[in-house]
């Protein structure tokens, strides 16, 4: 996703008021080791990338933040907050990437092979008891998903987090005996 941004000089309540009215979102970029930086982001531009992301992807994604006359930083959005109401979103936290500092962050698990798996063929279902694996590793290496192959199991059987294929440059930070899928009777 990339990302056109202004830097934020006015940071009084009245004043990110009239930044939403305006279409505006309100945002920090966090560097490690230094105070953040008060930015403004479009919020049809913001929309419209999020748009294109497949659902749950948003924390894997690299952002890319064009500023004016800077050159562009590559980043992950951390936090998001939204209208309670209108569920517009209010305020946006950027983490800046570096390309030799590792990263934390929640890598979607996908279950794939459902409708061939053994255990649905004799009437059960699977229950997916983890939806996202915490990792650290390096931007470059940052994984979209992670898949979960339920093909070969039967009712009855779990797969956890340490049967997951997960690259070499990848560390979870969860523990790996935790169960991420069962297969149930229905």
């Amino acid at each position: 996703m990339k990302l056109n941004v202004k830097p934020r000089t006015e940071k009084r309540k009245g004043d990110t008021a009239r930044l939403r009215r305006a279409g505006k979102i309100p945002a920090v970029i966090y560097h490690k080791g230094e105070a953040g930086e008060s930015i403004i982001v479009s919020s049809d531009e913001f929309s419209a990338g999020l748009r294109e992301l497949p659902k749950g992807r948003l924390a894997t994604t690299i952002c890319q933040l064009d500023q004016e006359g800077k050159s562009s930083l590559k980043v992950l959005v951390k936090d998001i907050q939204y209208h309670p109401v209108s569920y517009d979103v209010l305020h946006l936290d950027f983490e800046e990437l570096k390309d030799n500092t590792t990263v934390k962050v929640n890598v979607p698990l996908v279950i794939s092979g459902t409708m061939d798996s053994v255990g649905v063929k004799q009437g059960g279902m699977v229950r997916q008891v983890i939806r996202q694996l915490r990792v650290e590793c390096l931007p470059k290496d940052i994984p979209s998903e992670i898949e979960v192959d339920v093909r070969n199991m039967e009712i009855g059987n779990v797969k956890k987090l340490s049967d997951l294929n997960v690259s070499n440059e990848v560390r979870p930070l969860m523990k790996l005996e935790s169960v991420a899928v069962t297969m149930v009777k229905r």
